[in-house]
């Protein structure tokens, strides 16, 4: 109910249970001692205000969703300035409105393949964030009004390499974006996608470029930013509507898109099996989309498998 643990100031760590349906507002607000929420209420509905968020004025350190999580409830993180990281199960399939709103600690993100709809302004005033990795496949758009990212400093943006629909004004609003990254699964490009004056690299996978509108990147990208094509097929991009408006296409984008070659050496290996488990535990620097080996846009034990699969011939 509203207000149930309320300024309980000794309380440092909550365990949401799968069977809450229903949290009323305010409930743990003014917990000033608690650092760490597990949430793992598989489908409940946030607060209808901000300023009745759940952990309103808790210093949250560490939020874990459940991997049986369907939504991530309006407002859960609200105001979370402590919040350095947190990692969206691949069970989720609703991000609901500023769910991590403020989260001004937050500086890099990956949307995992199951989300299907993300709220307005869902990660609105995240000032620390700047590396997004979009692995939804088919996402509804944002709003050109309520953008998810608005006033966040992304200058990097990696589209996942199963990604078929990249939604209208996804980076809307993201002045900062310098780098945009686009697999060959892509078929469509919503408007105003990548409306960015500052873009300087855009890398495109496609062999032989899809459709799109002129308001998919902002007016000066055509002039200002390199378009990246894989070898030999720039010739393509200078004869396709839209894409040969770009004043500089480079055919030297190397594209990785075999599944399981995370150390880009065209061979799937033991070399690789370590280079993964190495990123899981945060020491490597590969590309996570290239790490997610199971395409569930998520990188864990279960892309170890898939690899060890692969090489067995599995």
């Amino acid at each position: 109910g509203s207000s149930a643990f309320k300024g309980c100031s000794g309380l440092t760590s909550v365990t949401i249970p799968n069977s809450v349906t229903s949290i009323g507002r305010s409930a743990f607000d003014g917990c000033t001692g608690l650092t760490s929420v597990t949430y793992n209420a598989a489908n409940c509905s946030g607060p209808s205000d901000a300023d009745y968020a759940w952990f309103k004025d808790c210093p949250l350190t560490k939020i874990v969703i459940g991997d049986a999580v369907k939504t991530i409830p309006a407002y859960l993180a609200y105001g979370q300035n402590k919040l350095t990281s947190v990692t969206i199960p691949g069970s989720v399939t609703d991000i609901e409105a500023e769910a991590f709103s403020g989260c001004t600690s937050l500086s890099s993100l990956t949307i995992p393949s199951s989300v299907s709809y993300i709220g307005a302004e869902a990660f609105i005033g995240c000032t620390s964030l700047t590396s997004l990795t979009f692995n939804a496949k088919n996402c509804c758009s944002s709003s050109p009004y309520e953008p998810w990212f608005k006033n966040c400093p992304l200058t990097k943006i990696v589209i996942g390499n199963a990604v078929k629909t990249i939604p209208a004004y996804l980076a809307y609003g993201c002045t900062g974006l310098t780098s945009v990254t686009i697999p060959k699964s892509v078929t469509s490009i919503g408007s105003s996608a990548f409306n960015s004056s500052n873009i300087r690299d855009i890398y495109a996978a496609f062999n032989d470029p899809i459709d799109i509108s002129d308001d998919v990147f902002h007016s000066k990208c055509y002039s200002n930013a390199i378009l990246h094509v894989p070898a030999g097929r720039d010739r393509y991009y200078k004869a396709r509507d839209v894409w040969k408006t770009f004043q500089n296409i480079w055919d030297d984008y190397v594209v990785n898109d075999k599944p399981g070659d995370i150390n880009g050496d065209s061979n799937v290996n033991v070399g690789d099996v370590t280079a993964l488990v190495n990123s899981i535990l945060g020491g490597g620097t590969f590309d996570e989309t290239l790490c997610d080996v199971n395409g569930d846009g998520v990188v864990n034990v279960t892309d170890v498998t898939a690899i060890i699969n692969i090489i067995l011939g599995n």
